[in-house]
């Protein structure tokens, strides 16, 4: 079964980090650099960079130097954000991805106390308190040997494997995570001017290959 929010990205963390350097920008100097296009992409990079300190240490201090100026006067960014603080802002984000992961065991009919090891992928999975969050939802360990960033090009390559026939050690079981099907007329439609009923033709979590008529 797979279940998950595919709008949720690494770019979601770093937007609560981007804002807490707008904010203090704002509170400091009076200052937006929203419409600076060339302080954002700096704003940007500096909170994926401090995101990734925050998985190794508990605070950060955030430096830059001639972000942007107002009336040819310079303003910096010097602020500093803890583990607790960005935790706090992406807190949200990570309680409704257990919950989406509750979804997928249940749609598997899977209990929690059958999970062997929980494995990750993606390099935000590196954050420590998604691997607490999962350890404490499903007790069960992290399987550690395979790099989370590297996890993505292994299953592609495993999936590639398969479908040319390849001799795969593992097989790799695939679904649907999405239901695909068609727009139809339904008994709610009958009156607008656009049918907007979808009927599903392959359901999700359908075991691929699959084939419907």
């Amino acid at each position: 079964a797979t279940a998950g929010n595919t709008a949720l990205g690494g770019d979601d963390f770093d937007d609560r980090l981007l804002q807490v350097f707008l904010d203090d920008l704002k509170a400091k100097h009076g200052v937006d650099p929203r419409e600076d296009a060339r302080a954002i992409a700096k704003l940007r990079r500096l909170a994926e960079n401090t995101k990734i300190e925050l998985s190794l240490a508990t605070q950060v201090e955030v430096r830059e130097e001639f972000l942007t100026s107002v009336a040819g006067t310079p303003i910096h960014l010097q602020v500093t954000v803890t583990r607790r603080q960005f935790e706090s802002l992406i807190r949200p984000l990570l309680d409704s991805t257990i919950e989406l992961s509750r979804k997928a065991l249940a749609d598997a009919k899977v209990e929690a106390g059958q999970i062997g090891r929980i494995c990750l992928v993606g390099g935000s999975t590196r954050i420590p308190l998604v691997r607490s969050l999962l350890e404490e939802a499903f007790s069960a360990p992290i399987h550690e040997d395979v790099d989370p960033d590297l996890a993505v090009g292994l299953g592609a390559s495993l999936q590639a494997g398969l479908l040319r026939g390849a001799a795969v050690e593992r097989i790799l079981v695939d679904v649907s995570a999405h239901s695909l099907g068609v727009r139809v007329v339904g008994d709610e439609d009958y009156y607008g001017k656009v049918p907007d009923t979808f009927a599903p033709v392959l359901r999700r979590n359908t075991v691929l290959p699959a084939q419907r008529a």
